[in-house]
């Protein structure tokens, strides 16, 4: 597709948006009109058409290469239609274009000693180089990451489906697409189909989840979202399948994840070149 074809796929999806009075629709919602936050209110503004056309508008723009002028006019047309309806997938402007990060990637020239051991070793970790190149102006945050992270992989208390699960979980729900990038194919590894990942974080009748896992899902849904207001059940329920010792862990991946995600957003840090992007 060109650049002019793919314009106009863009725009065709945002008059298809408008034309469709979504906005206007979800703007009578009561919950607009509250000082309350509208997942306090309403979990489900707007009707399945109206958030099926916001899907595609989103993954319209994120496929696209477009002049910065209208990308940009689009990411607020799209984030806008996040807010009206509720959604927590609000585009992170510029996220997938050749947009700086925030703050420089070191080259290993500019690294400490100790950060360039930390970052060879999370290199063998996984794909995150563009990441521990940031994260190496603190060489404490990149090394005792580094090791933690190898440190619980090899040790392997918590299940691997389950780990991922949380983290795919937990970076949808906080539309992490660094992390929705580099945790859907090991989750996929892991058994599910590129569709059963595409299902969560919704697991009622997901046919690809069983007992276990829609537990996880829950679980890591609730750390992430209501974490002060949970119940002593969401978490001895667990226990039918973990350990003390793998609820902890599980635990800490969730929350870390959560930091993982919002450093990623805030410095803007790029999906690597070798990672398939993934829209949260």
């Amino acid at each position: 597709m060109n650049m002019g074809e793919e314009v106009s796929h863009l725009k065709a999806h945002v008059n298809t948006f408008y034309n469709n009075g979504a906005l206007q629709r979800a703007s009578e919602q009561p919950h607009l009109k509250t000082n309350q936050k509208p997942s306090q209110i309403n979990k489900k503004v707007g009707s399945q058409e109206d958030r099926t056309l916001y899907h595609g508008l989103r993954r319209a723009l994120y496929s696209a290469e477009l002049a910065d002028r209208y990308t940009l006019i689009c990411v607020g047309v799209v984030n806008e239609a996040a807010l009206q309806l509720d959604l927590r997938l609000a585009i992170p402007c510029g996220r997938r274009r050749a947009l700086m990060t925030r703050i420089p990637a070191l080259t290993d020239d500019d690294m400490t000693p100790a950060a360039r051991a930390a970052h060879a070793e999370l290199g063998a970790y996984g794909p995150f180089d563009n990441w521990a190149r940031v994260a190496a102006h603190c060489p404490p945050v990149l090394e005792h990451v580094s090791g933690m992270l190898t440190t619980l992989r090899a040790q392997a208390t918590l299940p691997r489906r389950a780990l991922e699960l949380a983290m795919v979980t937990v970076s949808k729900l906080n539309a992490c697409d660094y992390c929705v990038s580099h945790h859907t194919p090991l989750l996929t590894v892991a058994g599910l189909s590129a569709e059963g990942v595409a299902r969560l974080p919704e697991v009622k009748d997901h046919p690809e989840l069983d007992s276990c896992d829609k537990a996880v899902v829950r679980y890591a849904e609730a750390v992430t979202t209501r974490s002060g207001r949970m119940r002593d059940a969401e978490v001895a329920g667990l226990k039918e399948w973990f350990t003390d010792a793998q609820i902890v862990e599980l635990t800490w991946r969730i929350a870390l994840c959560g930091a993982f995600n919002r450093f990623n957003d805030a410095l803007q840090i790029q999906i690597e070149p070798e990672v398939t992007p993934v829209s949260a």
